[in-house]
C-alpha cells in the first residue's frame, strides 16, 4: 500500500515513476493486451470492509481493493476495442488526478513471452497501475472515457459492480 500512495503522490505532482516522461501505456503492454486472445477482467470493490462478504479475496494491486468477480474476455474484436479505448483515453486526459486510487476494474493478461501483464484502473482520481509479474512498471493519467466501456461489458455480463455512489 505503501508503494501505491508513493505512487500517486509522484503523479499528482506531475512526476513520471519509473523513469519514464511520457503518460503511455507501454507499447510492449499494450501490443500483448491487444494481441491477447484471453483477458480477464474484474470488477473490484474500493470499500469491502463496508459490506460484509464470506471468502472476501483482495486484488494484489488494487490498494487493499476486494475481487466481487470477474469474467474472462476471448472475443478479439472486443479485447482490440478495450486496447483502443484505453489508449485513446490515456491520450485525453487533461494531466489532473486525485490521489485516492480506490480501483473499480482491473485486466490481466498473459504476454507474448509468458509474463502476466496487468491494468489496475481507478476512475475517480483517473489514474491505472501497470504490472508486469505483480510488479508495478508504469502508471497514466486517464481522462476517464474508457470507463463506459468496461462498465458496459460488465454490466451486459451482469457481474455486479461498485460505484462511487453505491459505497
Amino acid at each position: 500500500m505503501k508503494r501505491i500512495s508513493t505512487l500517486l503522490a509522484l503523479v499528482l505532482f506531475g512526476c513520471t515513476p519509473y523513469g519514464s516522461d511520457e503518460n503511455a501505456i507501454p507499447p510492449e503492454v499494450l501490443a500483448a493486451l491487444r494481441n491477447s486472445d484471453q483477458v480477464a477482467l474484474y470488477s473490484l470493490d474500493p470499500h469491502p470492509h463496508q459490506v460484509v462478504k464470506e471468502n472476501l479475496k483482495y486484488y494484489p494491486l488494487g490498494n487493499e481493493s476486494a475481487v466481487i468477480d470477474s469474467m474472462e474476455l476471448t472475443e478479439p474484436r472486443l479485447i482490440s476495442s478495450i486496447a483502443d479505448a484505453l489508449e485513446q483515453d490515456v491520450a485525453a486526459s487533461s494531466g489532473l488526478a486525485a490521489g485516492c486510487f480506490l480501483p473499480r476494474h482491473a485486466l490481466k493478461f498473459r504476454t507474448e513471452d509468458d509474463h502476466i501483464a496487468e491494468i489496475v484502473i481507478c476512475y475517480e482520481c483517473l489514474n491505472a497501475v501497470i504490472a508486469v509479474d505483480e510488479k508495478p512498471i508504469a502508471s497514466v493519467l486517464l481522462s476517464g472515457t474508457s470507463a463506459e466501456l468496461l462498465n458496459r461489458i460488465i454490466d451486459d455480463a451482469e457481474i455486479e459492480r461498485a460505484t462511487p455512489s453505491s459505497r
